[in-house]
């Protein structure tokens, strides 16, 4: 009887201390914080770092000023400032690169931050 009552008592504190675990566990990798809110106003939300971009644009809806916005701080912590006609982000690894264009599609820059640094690449 004395075995079973011990028993018991062992199986039910294994099982809230692997819940603790648990528990612990999401709240460590949740970085939901680090994140902006959905309704944000941004052109763009890093899926896997804490950054996003905002456009600033002029009265012919092109890009004057490329933005990226520390999500966690919601401080910029660099621009891009030249004139395109479009420009296209891509995200490869820890890196959001910035392809720009002019009015013929022609690639007038290309820029890379690298969102582990905080900085842009040379």
């Amino acid at each position: 009887m004395i075995k079973k009552i011990a028993f018991i008592i062992s199986l039910v504190v294994i099982l809230l201390w692997a819940g603790a675990l648990v528990l612990m566990r999401i709240g460590f990798f949740d970085n939901s914080e680090m994140r902006p809110s959905p309704d944000h106003v941004t052109d763009y939300i890093s899926p896997t770092s804490r950054y996003a971009v905002k456009t600033l644009y002029d009265e012919n809806k092109s890009p004057i000023d490329i933005v990226i916005v520390d999500a966690k701080s919601g401080v910029s912590v660099a621009g891009i400032s030249q004139d395109a006609y479009t420009y296209e982000i891509s995200e490869v690894s820890s890196t959001l690169k910035f392809t720009l264009r002019d009015n013929e599609g022609v690639e007038t820059g290309v820029y890379e931050f690298d969102t582990k640094k905080g900085e842009w690449v040379k």
